[in-house]
């Protein structure tokens, strides 16, 4: 409203150029800390939802075990036996063992879902205790069949921390039979691939991607292991460089070996390409098991970063040459 010099008032529209001052101009569209703290946690809860239905799938806890054992194989200083250890691993992560107690306890480690506060544990906490005190012989009311429910998908929750733990123990078990002390095994446990590392986000990209890695479904697990693969291949601080690349070598050499084989059943050229990529492809047939396993391909996970630098890659430039197709290669 404008005051006109007759005393009158008039409804008038007035607009005005900020854009020579942006500090202006910031501070009159820029949402307030609580507008973006609620928005920010509106979005976190959808990736959870997202995250959580995944890591809650048994083939996920499957895939999970699988490409944990042979990417610690590759990128950990460890005498660990791939496969059997990580069994040994799973089988004391469910009986929650001593080993597993004082892994927890000196690193830290332990926990399958990201993004979990103080108030997620007192939520758990206060289920826990109506659960021990109420007993729920007969579910009565809504608050006692939501605590059903939770404390079954806590059970599958259960079942896929020992997915996660199950390398890491048996890294630390080897570690210290082997004359490392506990705290340093500890450490080694952890750095299998330690999800709760954070970056300065000093700058506008640090923190442009410390914004994104909780509301975008396990951005954060590729960063963390895109840089526990890369690491002990360039620095070496990480794990002996040389022997992170002879046991890459000895990955690569017999995922060749079953290419070579696997890759003459006619059915292989017909293999969608992200299946190529992102499984080891084993057809019964070629291996004389065909009457024990039938004639579908068997599929395998291949190893997070390990695999796709050991064996997925180096597979799809030989494809693309035996194909003669530089744009399947590209």
């Amino acid at each position: 409203n404008v005051r006109l010099t007759d005393g009158s008032i008039v409804n008038r529209k007035i607009e005005y150029d900020i854009s020579e001052a942006p500090h202006l101009y910031v501070s009159l569209a820029a949402m307030t800390p609580r507008q973006t703290d609620g928005l920010f946690r509106l979005m976190e809860n959808i990736g959870k939802i997202f995250r959580e239905g995944i890591t809650h799938a048994p083939p996920f806890m499957i895939a999970n075990l699988i490409r944990g054992d042979m990417a610690a194989f590759v990128t950990v200083d460890a005498p660990l036996t791939p496969f059997f250890d990580t069994l040994k691993g799973m089988q004391n992560a469910l009986n929650e063992t001593e080993t597993i107690k004082e892994m927890k306890l000196i690193s830290g480690v332990g926990g399958y879902a990201m993004g979990d506060d103080y108030r997620d544990s007192a939520r758990i906490l206060k289920r826990q205790m109506r659960q021990r005190h109420r007993g729920y012989n007969i579910v009565s009311d809504t608050q006692g069949v939501t605590d059903l429910v939770k404390a079954s998908w806590g059970q599958l929750t259960r079942l896929g921390e020992a997915t996660e733990l199950a390398t890491r123990e048996g890294v630390y078990r080897k570690l210290v039979d082997s004359g490392m002390s506990k705290a340093d095994a500890a450490y080694e446990a952890l750095n299998v691939i330690n999800f709760n590392r954070r970056g300065a986000a000093q700058t506008n990209l640090g923190i442009f991607v410390n914004s994104l890695l909780p509301l975008v479904p396990f951005l954060n697990a590729r960063f963390q292991g895109l840089y526990r693969t890369f690491e002990p291949m360039t620095t070496g601080k990480q794990a002996d460089r040389s022997k992170t690349i002879g046991k890459g070598l000895l990955l690569f050499g017999a995922n060749m070996a079953l290419y070579s084989l696997m890759s003459q059943d006619d059915r292989w050229k017909d293999e969608p390409l992200h299946r190529r990529l992102a499984y080891h492809i084993i057809y019964p047939n070629m291996i004389g098991m065909e009457g024990v396993l039938g004639r579908e391909p068997l599929l395998i996970p291949r190893a997070f970063e390990i695999g796709a630098i050991f064996t997925s890659l180096p597979e799809l430039f030989i494809d693309g040459i035996r194909e003669n197709d530089g744009d399947y290669v590209a």
